[in-house]
């Protein structure tokens, strides 16, 4: 359960990361609108290509950083496609969302296209693709950022479950000690009395994570089903005992 917790964690701070690129690819693709909005106002119309050698470099420069950005887009949704092929549940929405997003805002065709357009000059279209990529990139990083709660609740879980699994671990030794002939009958009841108390502690950790790592919900669910099948022993055990 600690594992399925820390994927899930993991999983989150990935999507945190990939926010970040699109935010910056969005504030690259806003630098490169101005620039070819601004070569534009220069070139009144004529062919960038044929007209002074600084708006010739000029339109290579924005080539070459437009490309740079399709490319980038590329890698950052291949990634963002692969994390969300490994999620479920409510966690699992608002990646879905974004990655709908870029699909159906043909957001490489679109990345594509801009660069095209440079590529031949034709800067008012290369203005219209940069403006739409630009907004996109800006809705996907606001759509992949984990909500800080979430991340709070998982970071004080993982911390919470660490502990639960070395108490556990501790109940396990002395359940073995009390569940040997010669142990006494209070060994059994404080066996059965920690054993309680992990099962709370797991159980509540479950109920903290339910809704920002349902996986992770899950795995813990099944442990303190154990956990308390391993209880019900202890008690079955220390009642026996108390029988004449």
């Amino acid at each position: 359960q600690l594992r399925a917790l820390l994927l899930e964690y993991q999983r989150q701070q990935i999507l945190q990361e990939i926010a970040a690129r699109f935010a910056a690819l969005a504030r690259r693709q806003g630098d490169n609108l101005k620039e070819v909005i601004g070569l534009a106002t220069l070139t009144k119309g004529r062919d960038a290509r044929r007209s002074e050698t600084a708006h010739t470099v000029a339109l290579q420069l924005q080539e070459t950083e437009q490309s740079t950005i399709g490319d980038e887009a590329k890698m950052i949704l291949t990634k963002l496609t692969k994390v969300v092929a490994s999620m479920d549940g409510a966690a699992a929405e608002r990646p879905r969302t974004a990655l709908t997003k870029a699909e159906d805002s043909r957001l490489a065709a679109t990345l594509a296209s801009a660069t095209g357009d440079l590529k031949s000059a034709n800067l008012l279209s290369a203005a219209g693709n940069e403006k739409r990529a630009r907004d996109v990139f800006q809705d996907l990083a606001k759509l992949l950022q984990p909500a800080r709660d979430n991340l709070e609740v998982m970071k004080q879980a993982l911390r919470d479950l660490e502990k639960a699994i070395e108490q556990q671990k501790e109940v396990k030794e002395e359940t073995k000690q009390a569940t040997t002939p010669k142990a006494e009958k209070s060994e059994v009841a404080e066996a059965e009395k920690k054993q309680a108390e992990v099962v709370d502690k797991t159980d509540g950790i479950r109920e903290d994570v339910e809704k920002a790592a349902p996986k992770a919900a899950e795995e813990l669910k099944a442990a303190v089903e154990k956990q308390q099948e391993a209880r019900a022993q202890l008690q079955d055990q220390n009642n026996r005992r108390t029988q004449p």
